[in-house]
């Protein structure tokens, strides 16, 4: 008799850790798809700013950057959108506190990867405007076709 795979919570629950490979790019430049995999622990107590949170989003789990930190939830970003998410408290499964890049593991509490965390977060205004600038001179290329 073959058994179902376990959820993460499951997994979470059972072993107290849940390792897996990045899909999607909403956290580049740090974690890359196919290439990295991130370390979660369960969620037990309030996430601090800017800690990296595993949440659900209906069917779906998102791995998002906590941006601010409000009473009953958090707003997440992945480091490489440009939009905050209102995630409940009751939806973040668990916290980011590692990453495996190839074979080398990097701490969440890592001196370099806090000083990346900064810099990401800080550089995050102009970088969204050089989003816009783009997107504007992409639509007046396209009109011009």
């Amino acid at each position: 008799m073959q058994t179902a795979p376990l959820t993460i919570e499951q997994t979470l629950e059972k072993h107290g850790k849940y390792v897996c490979p990045i899909v999607g790019v909403s956290m580049l430049p740090l974690l890359k798809e196919e290439q990295d995999s991130v370390v979660i622990e369960p969620k037990n107590t309030r996430l601090p700013l800017y800690s990296v949170a595993l949440f659900r989003r209906g069917e779906q789990y998102v791995l998002h950057r906590v941006v601010k930190v409000e009473e009953n939830g958090y707003y997440t970003r992945g480091d490489n959108t440009y939009f905050n998410e209102y995630v409940l408290e009751e939806n973040v499964i668990g916290v980011m506190t590692g990453f495996f890049q190839g074979k080398e593991f990097v701490s969440a509490e890592d001196q370099i990867y806090l000083k990346y965390v900064k810099k990401r977060i800080k550089s995050y205004p102009v970088r969204r405007i050089f989003v816009k600038i783009k997107a504007i001179f992409q639509k007046l290329f396209k009109k011009r076709t």
